[in-house]
């Protein structure tokens, strides 16, 4: 039986030094499988098929909005179930929200089937590279397998909710590791090169959840998912506080992966694939610092259930100094970026952004990783309000100065990372300043 009721400030921060170390071992596995896949990928697709590739993998992001915030709603409500030694709370919690994950699943490949035969595929991802008929089996094939693993995944919820955010990697490094060796075997049979590569990444990432849910469960049988502990007043619960969740997930999602389709209807698929490339060799500051975040989360939810006001303020401020080292390291970056890519991509299909993008993704970066500290502070406490308001507000903003600025001021790419700069800046400033008013009211200044 797994519980949180005698964590203190010490305990607490010896386990987010394992979680860290533990995620920097798995991070850095999944970190150089992903950017393998990348280059296997790309070397067999090329450059157009890979930018249809990548806009594919957005739209999972946009199926993963239908949980309608219940994820991140149970990882909250579960944290607080442990800390208060509540197992009973903790399965109706957990077997509630994979009964609505599992309806919500149905209901979305129903509506995809019926609506994808008056869709024109070839328009939508702008391509006349596949017939219409491969479009239309290649997107059944993603959508099927994206539903399926879209349940299956609310296993990182949890394991968030138990403080073990590291093991979440080892889902990332299944599929990776699968699809490579899946991509090699199959290299020369069945099906057209985009339908092959859907079929067996959709294969890696069902199997990879399964693998990590069995695991899991296996060791902690007392929340172990069951219909006889589905609740409808559990649904109320973790809707209420994951609708918040669900708004500023749409919101961010506008801010973050709509740019593909902007980038693929107005500068082409080879442009998705370069902002793609680049967007992917900056990830290394984001996926770096998600390693010392990705604790805390859950960390904070636990520390202000017993009050522990002071812990977390000094983690946030360790965290604003940290803030000094990146941005070093993003300086050094505008400097050997091509290097790395060189080294990093086939020789054949060499990418060669131009130094204004390199540029305005380091003033990207810079604000997503400034924004993380307060917004995943806030999460953890359930204060969302302000959050939901300034990420409306980015969200809206977005897509029309991007539009602006590639269409009418003729910026092209570093353009669509700049509407992404103008979006974030609204938190950057406000995210903090909700952070100190949450501390002054609980009068630990």
């Amino acid at each position: 039986m797994y519980s949180l009721p005698n964590i203190d400030s010490k305990q607490r921060n010896n386990n987010i030094k394992i979680q860290i170390y533990l995620t920097l071992l798995l991070r850095g596995i999944s970190i150089i499988l992903s950017f393998y896949v990348i280059r296997i990928t790309l070397g067999y697709l090329g450059k157009d098929l890979y930018g249809i590739w990548i806009v594919l993998l957005s739209i999972i992001s946009w199926i993963s909005l239908c949980d309608i915030g219940v994820g991140n709603g149970l990882r909250n409500k579960l944290t607080i179930a442990l800390a208060k030694n509540d197992t009973n709370l903790a399965r109706s919690y957990v077997s509630t929200a994979y009964i609505i994950l599992a309806f919500i699943a149905i209901v979305i490949f129903g509506t995809f089937i019926i609506a994808s035969y008056f869709v024109s595929w070839q328009d939508i991802f702008n391509s006349r590279l596949l017939t219409r008929e491969d479009y239309h089996f290649m997107m059944i094939i993603f959508i099927g397998g994206i539903v399926v693993s879209f349940v299956l995944s609310l296993i990182n919820s949890i394991l968030n909710a138990y403080q073990k955010s590291s093991l979440t990697n080892i889902g990332t490094i299944i599929t990776n590791a699968l699809f490579v060796i899946l991509l090699v075997i199959f290299k020369s049979y069945f099906l057209s090169g985009l339908i092959k590569i859907i079929s067996l990444y959709s294969i890696c990432l069902i199997v990879s959840n399964i693998i990590v849910s069995l695991i899991f469960f296996y060791q902690n049988q007392h929340v172990t998912p069951h219909y006889r502990f589905y609740s409808k007043e559990k649904i109320k619960e973790i809707l209420n506080l994951g609708g918040s969740f669900f708004v500023i997930q749409i919101a961010v999602l506008l801010i973050f992966t709509v740019d593909n389709f902007i980038i693929l209807q107005l500068l082409g698929t080879q442009s998705v694939s370069l902002y793609n490339v680049v967007f992917k060799l900056f990830s290394i500051f984001t996926l770096g610092f998600g390693i010392i975040i990705s604790p805390l989360w859950s960390a904070f939810t636990e520390a202000k259930e017993k009050n522990d006001y002071i812990w977390m303020k000094g983690i946030i401020k360790k965290l604003n100094k940290l803030m000094i080292l990146i941005a070093i390291g993003l300086f050094v970056m505008l400097f050997i970026y091509q290097p790395i890519l060189d080294f990093w991509l086939p020789k054949d299909t060499r990418i060669s952004p131009s130094f204004g993008l390199i540029l305005s993704f380091s003033l990207f970066i810079l604000l997503s990783i400034w924004n993380n500290i307060y917004s995943f502070f806030l999460n953890g406490v359930s204060v969302v309000k302000m959050q939901v308001r300034t990420s409306i507000i980015g969200a809206l903003i977005n897509v029309p100065l991007a539009i602006l600025f590639v269409k009418y001021f003729d910026f092209g790419l570093p353009g669509v990372v700049l509407s992404m700069c103008i979006s974030l800046s609204i938190f950057s400033v406000f995210g903090p300043i909700e952070t100190y008013n949450f501390f002054k009211k609980h009068n630990n200044e």
